[in-house]
């Protein structure tokens, strides 16, 4: 496991926000939104452990962009949690992790687009919640009525997992291209992803090349929770 400091995550946070917010495509909300936790993460120091949230109501929030359609949409980035553990024998590097790229509609109140990613439940010791340990879902609802949720939350499809500054890099490069073009040529954004990446991929990519040499286990089966878990405990 590569280890980071919480020091070193709000480094990387810092020098996001201040990207994104030089090309102009986050809003003030969103710089306060990340300035926050970068601040929190400062003063967790040099410790390997850190966590953080970030509320609907003070989301990572980016500038009005339109969808394939010419739509108006606003995207933004929350986190029900985000808990790193990076000590000894632990599962992954995230302790809990519930992140969500949303995408609200300007003028009217269709649900709103969501896709996030997270990490399969412990139900009780041992159990485990059918589906890889790390996962995206998609799911829309209309904020305060859940019961326009989307009725499917299957499949969960195996990914790697991601804190806030790896999804801002995706909403970047998937709906302010010109900007993209000119975030992924400056030297500081560049590092700060690719510091986040560390703790983000490291755990996942060396269960990725294990299953490339063998012809016992398919890459999902590798990724299943329960798998993962039990693995972790022989």
């Amino acid at each position: 496991m590569t280890v980071l400091t919480a020091k070193q995550a709000s480094d990387a946070l810092s020098s996001i926000c201040a990207a994104l917010s030089d090309v102009g495509i986050i809003q003030d909300i969103g710089v306060s939104a990340l300035s926050r936790i970068a601040g929190e993460l400062k003063g967790f120091g040099n410790s390997h452990t850190w966590n953080y949230e970030v509320d609907r109501g003070l989301p990572i929030l980016f500038s009005e962009t339109v969808d394939t359609n010419k739509n108006p949409i606003v995207p933004k980035v929350v986190a029900e949690m985000v808990a790193v553990d990076q000590s000894d024998g632990v599962l992954t590097a995230f302790d809990a992790l519930c992140v969500a790229i949303e995408f609200d509609h300007v003028y009217d109140n269709r649900p709103t687009p969501r896709w996030h990613l997270d990490m399969a439940n412990q139900k009780e010791p041992g159990n485990w919640q059918p589906g890889p340990m790390t996962h995206l879902q998609y799911g829309g609802h209309l904020h305060g009525d859940r019961t326009l949720d989307c009725f499917l939350k299957t499949p969960r499809w195996c990914h790697p997992p991601m804190e806030v500054g790896l999804l801002c890099e995706i909403v970047a490069a998937n709906f302010y291209e010109a900007e993209w073009n000119e975030l992924r040529e400056m030297p500081n954004w560049n590092t700060a992803i690719c510091t986040l990446q560390k703790i983000c991929l490291h755990d996942y990519a060396t269960r990725l090349a294990s299953t490339l040499n063998q012809s016992s286990k398919s890459f999902l089966h590798t990724m299943w929770a329960q798998d993962w878990a039990d693995e972790a405990a022989s």
